[in-house]
């Protein structure tokens, strides 16, 4: 075969090749960054969620704080301390339902400061339901700094990040 006909179809052929590997690639870029603008949307959604609920768990610490403090010993009656102990179980309920729904989120934070932080105070949450009236006010207060650190580290993520 001569150079005249081989070499026209050796350039097609090897331009055809190309042109393919170029196509695989430039899909394998768009999916790569479809799948990372993906990560990046589930992540800013799930810090967003993660503050909302850590809000609501410093509420639920709060209250739960206050309400097993007090011993059911200190009602009148029977009827006062069956409902003194509904409170008491529901208050715990409550506060181990906020908990263990932050605990799903901050499993699913990337960054690893904000989850030592996020651990941290949930760490101290926990112990909500075992205070005694004068740690009330002192895990509160340590509750309420954890969120704020908690807080503030995620707002920055979500400005800077996503």
């Amino acid at each position: 075969m001569k150079a005249e006909t081989w070499l026209p179809i050796l350039t097609l052929v090897l331009g055809w090749a190309g042109a393919q590997v170029t196509e695989v690639l430039k899909d394998r870029r768009a999916s790569n960054r479809e799948r990372q603008a993906r990560q990046a949307e589930l992540q800013r959604t799930t810090l967003l969620a993660l503050q909302d609920v850590l809000l609501d768990l410093t509420n639920l610490v709060d209250k739960a704080a206050f309400t097993l403090s007090v011993s059911t010993r200190e009602h009148p009656n029977e009827e006062a301390k069956t409902e003194a102990a509904r409170e008491e179980w529901a208050a715990r309920r409550r506060l181990w339902e906020a908990t263990s729904k932050a605990r799903l989120l901050v499993s699913r934070v990337e960054d690893d400061e904000a989850r030592k932080q996020a651990t941290l105070l949930l760490n101290i949450a926990n112990g909500a339901g075992d205070f005694r009236l004068d740690e009330a006010a002192q895990a509160f207060e340590e509750v309420q700094a954890g969120y704020s650190q908690v807080v503030d580290r995620l707002g920055e993520l979500i400005r800077k990040r996503y």
